[in-house]
């Protein structure tokens, strides 16, 4: 298989397991902030039983200067997309979250050193369209216009994150990058553990969060990461809101119109252009 085609499917089957996690967060009753502290402390006990079979992925990433930004990039997009999406519909959240490919494509041309490519811009504009289809929106309150301004600043924050993370993983071996990131996270969630010891049902599905969504997806998307482009990971990601509906629909009996599927078909063809057109570079 085209190496630039395995990076993508990497990327795709982390967007997948991403996705799932909506799901599941669903059925958790702990407060928000509680549920994320649970799970950040989780994924650094998991990556630490990982990391100390070999004591050599407990060296710093290199650079040092940077890597603070990761962590609070990470913490920003998470924070602040489930804060629009308590402001706002699902929908406006949705669509301003997704305006991350922009970003990465212009901060990966002037950080990154990537040569522009116009392709990238217009698989981007194929995908916006296809987001605007997939989604009904309504009328724009002053709460939604707040919501809608941290959709747009977790898009800003995601497109951080994957191009500071697209720089440190050609230096650095992927399971220290994360075992670092998470224990920022952890250390940073400490304020917000709960001081009642949640449900059975709870702890199980905060821990599948943890290994599935926080662990595994994440390893997937950074090997992708790896070799695909910054600006062509921001656009085959947007496949994570095809799934998310996809399972809303499926789980939640959540309501699907007929534009709907143009949507959905939209960006999934837009994906497979922007793989495809990768995969000649190789």
């Amino acid at each position: 298989m085209n190496s630039y085609i395995k990076g993508s499917m990497f990327i795709i089957l982390a967007m997948l397991l991403f996705s799932i996690q909506s799901v599941f967060v669903r059925f958790i009753s702990l407060p928000l902030m509680q549920l994320l502290a649970v799970v950040f402390v989780l994924q650094f006990v998991v990556m630490l039983a990982i990391v100390i079979r070999d004591r050599n992925l407990l060296k710093f990433p290199q650079p040092i200067k940077l890597y603070p930004l990761i962590i609070l990039s990470a913490l920003g997009n998470i924070a602040l997309t489930f804060s629009a999406l308590r402001l706002t519909s699902f929908a406006n959240a949705m669509f301003s979250h997704y305006t991350m490919p922009v970003f990465v494509l212009i901060l990966s041309v002037f950080f990154l050193k990537e040569k522009f490519h116009w392709k990238s811009l217009v698989a981007i504009v194929i995908s916006m369209a296809g987001l605007a289809l997939l989604f009904q929106f309504g009328a724009i309150s002053q709460k939604d216009v707040w919501g809608i301004w941290l959709g747009l600043g977790s898009a800003l924050a995601y497109a951080v994150n994957l191009t500071v993370y697209k720089a440190y993983v050609a230096k650095n071996p992927l399971l220290r990058l994360m075992f670092y990131t998470n224990l920022g996270l952890a250390v940073l969630a400490l304020p917000f553990l709960p001081r009642v010891i949640p449900s059975l049902v709870d702890f199980g599905l905060m821990a599948y969060l943890a290994v599935v969504g926080g662990v595994i997806a994440v390893l997937l998307f950074l090997k992708g990461l790896k070799i695909v482009l910054a600006q062509h990971a921001g656009i085959i990601a947007y496949i994570e809101i095809v799934f998310t509906v996809f399972f809303g629909f499926l789980i939640f009996q959540e309501t699907l119109h007929m534009l709907s599927f143009l949507g959905g078909l939209l960006i999934i063809g837009s994906g497979i252009w922007i793989i495809r057109e990768g995969a000649k570079t190789i």
